[in-house]
């Protein structure tokens, strides 16, 4: 897991990041994505200076919304969604709930 930050009490959390271009792994075409990272209840959420610099690294490589939902909520232990748009198709909305 990534780095988190503790409060003493936060009964909701969301980040959208910001737009990110990237590569498409299956239709290998040119991408638009954002992750929105979320968190209800608790006292920890992730550290959004390190989320930008994941999100920087990872759209180096072609990918797809799915792989980044999953690969964000692993990390981050927060629900993760994630919206890309690609020019070949219409938007995608891929969503993962955090692990338990």
């Amino acid at each position: 897991m990534g780095t988190v930050v503790t409060t003493k009490r936060l009964s909701r959390w969301r980040y959208e990041s910001l737009p990110r271009w990237g590569v498409c792994s299956l239709g290998k075409t040119d991408m638009r994505v954002r992750l929105s990272l979320s968190v209800d209840g608790g006292n920890i959420f992730p550290d959004v200076d390190e989320v930008e610099a994941w999100m920087a690294e990872t759209m180096r490589q072609p990918t797809t919304a799915e792989y980044l939902a999953v690969a964000a909520a692993a990390r981050w232990g927060a629900d993760a969604e994630v919206l890309l748009e690609a020019a070949t198709h219409g938007p995608i909305t891929a969503c993962c709930d955090a692990p338990d």
